[in-house]
């Protein structure tokens, strides 16, 4: 049997220790992209988590119809209002653009889920009659 020469066994063990440290350096890059992304989504978790805090809350949506039904704005305003199970609905008439602009700036400023939201207006008259339909959450 030959003897190795010593160089090769060196060489080999240096190419050996190369790959080792490119393989080591690809796994690295990998695991900072894996971590990154780990961030991203604890980050998309989070506002999910906000966001059903915020609009699956069933005492603000009833605080926020309450403050358009108490409205001194809308006295006498309100035709028909329903609360079944799952919606609520609400109608309102003759209101004119102030009270309109109020009664819409609250129910989408607020964490309802609007289904219906129609407004209609008779001919030459300036005033308007609205009807909503919000989903309880």
């Amino acid at each position: 049997m030959k003897n190795i020469h010593p160089a090769f066994i060196v060489l080999a063990m240096t190419l050996s220790l190369l790959l080792v440290a490119f393989k080591i350096a690809e796994e690295k890059r990998r695991y900072i992209i894996l971590l990154e992304q780990n961030r991203e989504y604890q980050i998309i978790s989070q506002e999910i988590i906000d966001l059903k805090k915020n609009w699956g809350n069933p005492t603000a949506a009833r605080r926020a119809i309450q403050r358009v039904r108490s409205s001194s704005l809308l006295k006498n305003r309100i035709k028909k209002y329903s609360k079944r199970a799952n919606k609520i609905e609400i109608s309102f008439l003759k209101l004119d653009a102030p009270r309109l602009d109020f009664v819409s700036n609250q129910i989408f400023n607020a964490p309802l889920v609007v289904d219906t939201f129609s407004v209609s207006r008779e001919k030459n008259e300036s005033v308007a009659n609205l009807f909503v339909k919000v989903d309880k959450p």
